[in-house]
């Protein structure tokens, strides 16, 4: 059984979660969430490295399942370039850390979880229902991102055969 184990939703408004499934829901030690930070404006925008890659070492995460990344057809290219730069630094800094990265599409642990073509706000409830020892993590409807990532380490947690 997995101790730690990281989800994340990327891109420059995702989030990063670590489920420890061991520890008790009441000790307050079960989710470890941030969400990603960045930097700079317009073209100049990033994702602020250093913090994701204090926090992924701070729990030091057995193994991560990363959403795969897709850019979204009615996006700019613009847009599709600095989201597509965010997930490279992500996945990189999980990469240097030696942490295994397993990618997972959308449709694979939204099926799992019984979301399918559900909207974020359905993710944010379910993770609501799942895990209500994080409500405080999940307050607001933009928080949509960090119960994503919380779902990711979930399905995560519940499917690895390592």
């Amino acid at each position: 059984m997995l101790n730690r184990v990281l989800g994340i939703d990327p891109g420059m408004s995702g989030a990063l979660a670590v489920y420890c499934p061991s520890a008790s829901a009441e000790s307050g030690m079960r989710w470890h969430v941030m969400d990603i930070e960045c930097a700079g404006e317009k073209a100049d925008r990033r994702v602020v490295a250093p913090l994701l890659r204090d926090f992924v070492t701070r729990f030091d995460p057995e193994v991560a399942f990363v959403e795969r990344a897709f850019v979204m057809p009615k996006q700019n290219v613009a847009a599709q370039a600095r989201y597509m730069r965010a997930v490279g630094a992500i996945e990189a800094i999980v990469a240097c850390l030696n942490i295994p990265i397993h990618f997972v599409t959308p449709q694979t642990w939204k099926k799992f979880h019984g979301l399918h073509k559900a909207d974020k706000e359905a993710s944010r409830a379910l993770a609501l229902r799942l895990f209500p020892e994080a409500a405080d993590l999940l307050r607001r409807k933009l928080d949509h991102q960090r119960a994503e990532s919380m779902l990711l380490a979930a399905y995560g947690a519940r499917t690895w055969k390592g």
